[in-house]
């Protein structure tokens, strides 16, 4: 099991909402994997503290190919999001952290925001495949966002700000305020 790193999502589209989701299911997705592991959020902070860099500092090509090399990390994701016609296309790059150089990019594409968790479900089965899953692996590993978080982006935007706000603020009443938003925006949120 190789680690990577996940950069930050570049979104470039004018809904605010993907930001935050898009990334919590993506950190999600690849934590089913049996050949991956996910550098924590916490413990890249933590890398960028000791780089001597704000710990909210943006990981980009550069510096998430730093916190890979620093941490031992195999590759660096970089995930984005763009409207491209009437499409919302979901991208990926692997990147190589000692060359900075994209090793593989791959993209898919649906209709409207409602269609965002599908189209990372198929990138990331795609990855998963490229990194040495097996089919049958994958099958057994994996399940759809929807059933393992919720089909709801604006719930799943509320806990990943809830989560942020108790493992990084430690401001648990924050927290608990954000995932009753949670709920309420999807009763059925897990």
């Amino acid at each position: 099991r190789d680690w990577v790193v996940i950069g930050d999502l570049n979104n470039f589209t004018s809904d605010v909402r993907l930001d935050d989701s898009l990334d919590t299911a993506l950190r999600v997705e690849l934590e089913q994997s049996r050949h991956v592991n996910v550098l924590s959020d916490l413990k890249v902070r933590e890398t960028l503290r000791r780089m001597g860099r704000n710990d909210k500092a943006t990981v980009d090509r550069a510096v998430g190919s730093e916190i890979a090399l620093r941490e031992g990390a195999r590759a660096l994701l970089l995930p984005s999001v763009a409207e491209v016609g009437n499409k919302l296309r979901i991208s990926l790059e692997v990147v190589d952290p000692s060359t900075q150089a994209t090793v593989y990019a791959d993209s898919a594409d649906g209709r409207g925001i409602d269609s965002a968790l599908a189209s990372l479900d198929d990138l990331n089965e795609r990855l998963r495949e490229r990194l040495g899953e097996s089919d049958s692996e994958l099958k057994t590993h994996s399940k759809p966002l929807a059933d393992i978080t919720t089909p709801s982006l604006e719930a799943l935007r509320l806990y990943t700000l809830a989560r942020e706000a108790a493992v990084v603020r430690f401001d648990f009443a924050e927290s608990m305020r954000l995932i009753n938003l949670a709920l309420k925006a999807d009763p059925a949120y897990e």
